[in-house]
C-alpha cells in the first residue's frame, strides 16, 4: 500500500451492509440468503484487512436447494450490489447435479451437471481517484462486458474395476455448452469431449502401540494412495475466446493481481499469473463439479502423486 497512504475516499460516509443466513427447510429444502454491500472499494481493507485478505466475497444473492438422494436442484439468482468490484449476475439460474448414479446395476458410475442462467458479467468501475486508477484498474484476462443466457450440459460415465489390489477407472465425458455471448459479443456453442483412466493403489498399517492420555490417542494408522491418471480432451473452442463468468479468485485476489500490470511486469500480465492458465493447467475441467465451466480447452495429461494420512483412534 505504499503508493497508496493519501487517497481520497469515494463516499463521505462509508460503511457495510452484511447478512448471511442459512436455513434447513422440510422435505430436504435448504435455503441460503446472503446480502453484502460496501460503500467503496477500500472500505473492507482498510478497516476489515484480516476479512478482505481471507473470507468469503461480498454476495448478495438467494439460493433454494433440494437434496434428492444423490440428487441437487438449486434455483439461484445474484444481483450485483458493488459495481466497483468485477462481478457476474445471475437473474436466474437452475443447477442440477447427479453424483454417483448407477448404470447397469453397479458396473457403470453416471455423474452429471446441467444448468442454464442468465448471465450478465460486468466489468468493475474505474477508481475515483487518478493514483489509484493507474495502478490498479486493468481488466483481468477474461474480463469482458458480456450476458446472454448460459447453458450446459456436462456427463461423465466411468467403469470402477479391481485389478487385484490396484483400484482402475476408465472414464469418459462430455459437455455441450451455449453463451449468448463470447468474447466478441457473439453467441457461441462449444462441443468438448474428454475421457482417460484413473488408477490408485492404497496400502495401511496400523500401530496399536502408539499410546498418549495426554492426547487422548489410542492406536496410529498411516495410509498411503499412490494415484496415477491420464487424461484426453479436445474442444472445438479456445479458453480465449469465452468470458470468465465464473471467476475463480475472490475480489481481493483479483485487486492484487491487476497490480501486477504495472508494478511488476510494466503493462502486462505474463502467461503463468492468468488464474484461467493456473486452472487450465491444474485439469478443473475433469470435473463434473467444474467451479467454472468455462474453463476447458484441448489437454493431454498425465498426473502422478502420492496421499499420506495419519489417522488415529480415541477413547
Amino acid at each position: 500500500g505504499f503508493d497508496r497512504r493519501d487517497l481520497v475516499p469515494e463516499e463521505e460516509y462509508r460503511g457495510r451492509v452484511l447478512g448471511r443466513h442459512r436455513q434447513w427447510l422440510p422435505y430436504d429444502y435448504e435455503m441460503i440468503a446472503e446480502v453484502g454491500y460496501i460503500s467503496d472499494r477500500n472500505f473492507l481493507e482498510q478497516y476489515f484487512e484480516s476479512e478482505y485478505d481471507r473470507a468469503k466475497d461480498h454476495d448478495t444473492s438467494l439460493r433454494l436447494r433440494k437434496y434428492y438422494f444423490n440428487n441437487l436442484f438449486e434455483l439461484s439468482a445474484e444481483a450485483q450490489a458493488n459495481e466497483f468490484y468485477t462481478e457476474t449476475q445471475r437473474l436466474p439460474a437452475f443447477d442440477h447435479y447427479l453424483l454417483g448414479g448407477s448404470i447397469l446395476g453397479d458396473r457403470l458410475t453416471w455423474s452429471m451437471h446441467n444448468q442454464v442462467s442468465y448471465a450478465d458479467l460486468n466489468v468493475a468501475t474505474s477508481p475515483l481517484d487518478p493514483a489509484q486508477d493507474a495502478i490498479t484498474q486493468t481488466p483481468l484476462p477474461g474480463e469482458f462486458d458480456a450476458e446472454g443466457v448460459v447453458a450446459s450440459t456436462r456427463h461423465e460415465i466411468s467403469m470402477p474395476l479391481e485389478l487385484g489390489p490396484i483400484k482402475f477407472s476408465p472414464f469418459v465425458s462430455g459437455e455441450a455448452s451455449h453463451y449468448g455471448e463470447d468474447a466478441t459479443g457473439e453467441p457461441l456453442t462449444r462441443l468438448l469431449g474428454q475421457g482417460g483412466v484413473r488408477a490408485a493403489l492404497p496400502m495401511w498399517r496400523v500401530d496399536p502401540n502408539v499410546q498418549s492420555s495426554l492426547l487422548n490417542v489410542r492406536g496410529l494408522a498411516h495410509k498411503i494412495e499412490f494415484r496415477g491418471e491420464y487424461f484426453y480432451a479436445d474442444s472445438d473452442a479456445n479458453l480465449d475466446e469465452l468470458p470468465l463468468y465464473d471467476p475463480l479468485d475472490d475480489d481481493a485476489q483479483e485487486e492484487f493481481r491487476r497490480r501486477f500490470f504495472f508494478s511488476t511486469f510494466g503493462g502486462g500480465l505474463p502467461a503463468r499469473f492468468d488464474p484461467r492458465n493456473y486452472a487450465f493447467r491444474q485439469g478443473v475441467q475433469r470435473y463434473v463439479t467444474n467451479p467454472s465451466e468455462v474453463i476447458a480447452d484441448d489437454l493431454s495429461q498425465m498426473r502422478l502423486g502420492v496421499h499420506n494420512r495419519w489417522q488415529t483412534k480415541r477413547g
